[in-house]
């Protein structure tokens, strides 16, 4: 891409807010979810992991379906309230090991890490080819969103959304949230999310149900975002049949910008314009919907959808400003 293309490109994403509606019901549906997401830690055991200064921890808890669900804790030892960070993972991808999980520590934060359920092979599929950027943003959520199975004229739009693989991934984030919370080194009002691609979806998704209860959210390169308006089929089409209408409410339902709107917490984002798994319009979409007072993005011409080292850089100051962290 020309310098001179980049330019006019990123004054098109400053102002962009996406097609992708965000319902009325948006918000007694997932209030209606929260409310069945509130599980407590089943079991909180020590890790085989070894350090004098660290406490490693695994724990488990139930999701709303009743299928157990597991994160890894790493915190400083013998501190006995601590700012701490859900740390959510990508597609494609193992929860981090411990030694990149101590980063966390080495700032005075506790950090939990959960692992991603169990999910059909053709979304697991998806999820390794969005790392190599082999599959459009488009297909990805046709994927997660189960697109084959909205066929069925039956459903309502909350029963299209509840039967989408990406539902019960937003659940869980939620139920890791509130399962955190109840953990007793845990500094309820020093909470924070952060995460990549899906990881990126789901900090954000989870910082907005938990409204004042987050006090930062980092997310980079988030993806179902303004997802509608990619999906093979034409959801979000011109065409306003009921049909498109139904499908179109289900999928604003699990929007993350119909989230964004909900943010209200300091806010750090970054943005690949290379990016083809997660668009970079999507990105924009929920960021320039925030209503935070306090946001930040970084944007990155150069990169596609991968890690990026001065974006971590970044979320240093973030997390000290934010959550009262120390070096």
């Amino acid at each position: 891409m020309l310098m001179r293309d980049v330019s006019s490109y990123r004054d098109f994403l400053k102002t962009y807010h996406g097609r992708t509606l965000c319902p009325d019901v948006f918000d007694e549906f997932w209030a209606d979810v929260c409310e069945e997401n509130k599980p407590e830690a089943r079991e909180v055991r020590k890790a085989s992991v070894n350090c004098s200064r660290l406490t490693c921890e695994e724990f488990t808890y139930l999701a709303s379906d009743d299928v157990s669900l597991k994160a890894h804790i790493l915190r400083p030892r013998g501190v006995a309230s601590l700012p701490t960070v859900i740390l959510y993972t990508d597609c494609g991808r193992e929860v981090r090991g411990w030694l990149h999980l101590a980063r966390f520590a080495s700032l005075g934060f506790a950090v939990v890490a959960p692992e991603i359920r169990s999910l059909p092979q053709a979304v697991r599929t998806s999820f390794e080819k969005a790392w190599k950027g082999e599959v459009s943003a488009g297909n990805l959520m046709a994927y997660y969103f189960n697109t084959n199975a909205l066929d069925r004229a039956e459903d309502s739009v909350v029963e299209c959304a509840r039967r989408a693989s990406l539902f019960q991934l937003i659940s869980d984030a939620y139920a890791t949230a509130h399962a955190t919370q109840l953990l007793p080194f845990v500094d309820k009002g020093r909470l924070m999310t952060w995460g990549e691609g899906l990881g990126g979806a789901l900090a954000l998704d989870t910082a907005a149900l938990l409204g004042s209860q987050c006090a930062g959210v980092m997310a980079q390169n988030p993806f179902f975002a303004d997802s509608g308006v990619g999906v093979p089929g034409g959801f979000c089409s011109a065409r306003k049949t009921p049909e498109n209408v139904r499908i179109a409410d289900a999928m604003g339902l699990l929007d993350t910008a119909s989230f964004a709107e909900r943010i209200t917490c300091p806010t750090l984002m970054a943005c690949s314009l290379e990016d083809r798994s997660s668009l970079p319009e999507g990105t924009f979409a929920a960021y320039n919907r925030i209503p935070a007072e306090q946001k930040r993005m970084a944007v990155y011409p150069r990169h596609a959808h991968e890690r990026i080292n001065d974006f971590e850089n970044l979320q240093i100051d973030f997390l000290l400003t934010y959550s009262g962290g120390r070096l």
